[in-house]
């Protein structure tokens, strides 16, 4: 692990003299001292335009602005934790609810854990529960209904249609073999059946007609 980082300390330290300001290089009269923007120049203004360079002096003081920002905090830090050890301790019991929010990174997990975490944990129980609970509850129970209007029917088409169905036929059959007994292919019981059939007409119309 010692030798990535100084690997690391030696490019950050050689690296920025590839990108200088050209605020510092007008200063030095060193020309093209960014060396990386002029290295990628052919290919990121390619097509475009060279937009006009503000004033040197922006840039100038903006880098004065960083270099005093970065030696208050330096400063700072020496005072805090070389100089005056004990400080870090009082400023905490001093401002201690500005430092539990600073300590805990300003709540920015536990507000996105309870917002968004348990948020998204509670919606997909929801629907996980709407899912088991209302759609295959009601599938469930319309393959129930289903099944159950299939026996009923199944029931009705068993014991009832294919009862009256099978009842004509029997009687259809029986008449048949009732008939058939007649049909003897005799004249003699033909004519005696004719002669019967009359003779019962004779006598009710017999009785109609004396009543």
């Amino acid at each position: 692990m010692t030798i990535p980082l100084m690997v690391l300390a030696l490019l950050s330290v050689v690296a920025g003299f590839l990108g200088v300001p050209d605020a510092i290089g007008h200063i030095f009269h060193w020309e093209n001292s960014n060396t990386f923007h002029h290295f990628l120049a052919p290919v990121l203004d390619h097509g475009h335009h060279e937009a006009e360079h503000g004033p040197v002096w922006i840039e100038i003081v903006f880098m004065a602005l960083s270099v005093t920002i970065f030696a208050i905090g330096f400063l700072l830090a020496r005072k805090l934790y070389i100089e005056r050890p004990e400080l870090p301790g009082q400023i905490k019991e001093r401002f201690s609810k500005l430092y539990n929010l600073s300590s805990n990174k300003y709540f920015v997990d536990e507000i996105y854990q309870a917002v968004f975490i348990n948020g998204i944990k509670k919606t997909m129980n929801f629907l996980a529960w709407f899912d088991q609970g209302v759609i295959d509850k009601a599938v469930n129970d319309s393959a129930k209904a289903t099944k159950i209007t299939a026996q009923v029917f199944r029931t009705v088409d068993e014991r009832g249609v294919d009862y009256l169905v099978n009842l004509v036929g029997r009687v259809t059959q029986a008449k048949g073999n009732f008939l058939s007994k007649l049909q003897t292919g005799t004249i003699q019981t033909y004519f005696y059946s004719i002669a019967g059939g009359v003779a019962i007409i004779i006598a009710a119309l017999y009785f109609v007609l004396q009543g």
